[in-house]
């Protein structure tokens, strides 16, 4: 019975398909893109935008005294990959 309380109640707080997650996904498809399309470099683009979601999340952390979020970091790694693959093949 405890067990499930782990499991269950940090899916309650941080669902892994949320609005915010969509949130993450597409400021970090944008920044991706114009990035790429800006440098022409995906090591570039990757780079700067991760490292702003890792940001916004230490910013969460410190400031906002909210939790670190893996899964929001999972949605912004999602977004740069995305909005690199499509600026470079389309």
């Amino acid at each position: 019975m405890t067990l499930k309380f782990l499991i269950i109640i940090p899916l309650l707080y941080d669902p892994f398909i949320a609005r915010d997650k969509t949130k993450h996904f597409g400021a970090s498809y944008i920044m991706a893109q114009a990035t790429y399309e800006r440098t022409r470099s995906a090591e570039k683009a990757a780079l700067s935008t991760l490292l702003i979601g890792i940001a916004k999340e230490l910013y969460d952390l410190k400031v906002k005294k909210t939790k670190f979020s893996f899964k929001d970091l999972f949605w912004d790694t999602a977004g740069t990959a995305a909005g690199i693959i499509v600026s470079h093949y389309f």
